[in-house]
């Protein structure tokens, strides 16, 4: 399935945005994306982080904020 299809997963998602990075590697690129846990996954962060040369630990994603205190 194509990524702008509701059923893309997180991998094919972060695929499509790799894909769209390489078409212009130096061009700066603006993505709207809705609230969907895909669009702000761990695996998401960390290929824009490589895309961007960011190499240190970024943490990874919790639910803490979330959660009932």
């Amino acid at each position: 399935p194509s990524s702008a299809e509701a059923t893309a997963t997180e991998p094919e998602f972060v695929h499509t945005i790799a894909r769209t990075l390489n078409v212009d590697p130096e061009g700066e690129w603006t993505f709207v994306v809705d609230k969907l846990n895909k669009h702000a996954s761990e695996g998401l962060v960390k290929r824009v982080a490589e895309e961007c040369g960011l190499h240190d630990s970024l943490g990874k994603k919790t639910f803490a904020a979330s959660s009932n205190r």
